[in-house]
C-alpha cells in the first residue's frame, strides 16, 4: 500500500512502523490543542 498523501500535511502523526494501517495517518491537526479544547468545554 502507498503512503496516504495525508501524511505529508503539517501536524500528520504516522502510525507505528509495522502496523497494518502504517500508511495512514494517525492523526491530523493539533491534538493537544484539541484536548485542551475539550478539556475547557
Amino acid at each position: 500500500m502507498r503512503p496516504s498523501p495525508l501524511l505529508s500535511r503539517p501536524g500528520a502523526i504516522a502510525t507505528a512502523p509495522g502496523d497494518p494501517d502504517e500508511a495512514v495517518p494517525a492523526h491530523l491537526g493539533d491534538p493537544g490543542r484539541e484536548q485542551a479544547a475539550l478539556t475547557e468545554g
